[in-house]
């Protein structure tokens, strides 16, 4: 689990791609990603664009936004820009969520 936004873990694209070569799960096998607290900033859409460019096992990304009141048409719009984006799993389903409190 890679915490994107603890100040420890800010990594840029490049030392994060550096990584994943000496690492022993590569992205291509990645089967389930889940993101929560997601915003919708560009940097994190760059880094899902990312990860869907590279796991071509990709079975299904769900990703929970993390305000409940994320208008659905932004939620729309990322949704068609991931979508729209280079994939290396055409069947990876992508799934965009609300916060659920229970």
């Amino acid at each position: 689990v890679l915490g994107l936004r603890d100040r420890e873990n800010l990594k840029t694209v490049d030392q994060f791609l550096e990584e994943q070569q000496e690492c022993e799960i590569p992205l291509t096998r990645l089967e389930n990603i889940y993101i929560r607290n997601f915003s919708g900033l560009e940097s994190e859409m760059e880094f899902l664009k990312l990860l869907l460019s590279a796991s071509t096992a990709l079975r299904k990304l769900e990703i929970i936004s993390k305000h409940n009141n994320v208008l659905r048409k932004a939620r729309h719009e990322m949704f068609e820009e991931l979508v729209s984006s280079h994939r290396a799993s055409t069947k990876g389903e992508i799934i965009i969520r609300d916060y659920e409190i229970t």
